[in-house]
Parts: structure tokens; sequence; C-alpha cells
């Protein structure tokens, strides 16, 4: 017997008899959160690889300007 699970806030929500919970959907919601974890830990790594790939690109735009301006003399 399956129902609908949503999330409100920090909390899964199902609304059923409190002893269906554990009969019935206790083990699927913990296999839910922890795949919802791991897509979100996923997401996480990506994200802060991109800032610092972004990181990395903007030093080196500062770098090769410094580099190119280096030495100029407009004495």
């Amino acid at each position: 017997m399956w129902r609908h699970a949503w999330i409100e806030g920090n909390h899964v929500v199902v609304h059923c008899a409190p002893d269906e919970v554990k009969k019935y959907h206790l083990r699927d919601i913990k296999e839910d959160v922890s795949n919802s974890n791991a897509k979100y830990r996923g997401y996480l790594k990506r994200v802060s690889a991109e800032k610092t790939r972004e990181t990395q690109r903007r030093k080196k735009i500062e770098q090769d300007l410094e580099d190119a301006l280096d030495g100029l003399d407009f004495d």
C-alpha cells in the first residue's frame, strides 16, 4: 500500500496511519533520502568544481594582463 510522500521543511510527510510507516513506507523513504542525498552531494561537487575552474580562469586572465603590461615604459 503506497502513499504519496512529500517534503515540508526538514520533514518527510506521508499521510497514513502511524502503523503503516514501519510496515510499508520506512524502507522506501530511507532509500529515497539516501538517493537524494547522493544526488545532492554530486551537485555540490559539480558546483564546487565549476567555481574552482572559474577562479582559475579569472586568475589566468589577470596574470596574462599583468604579463602583457609588464615592462611597458611610458617615459
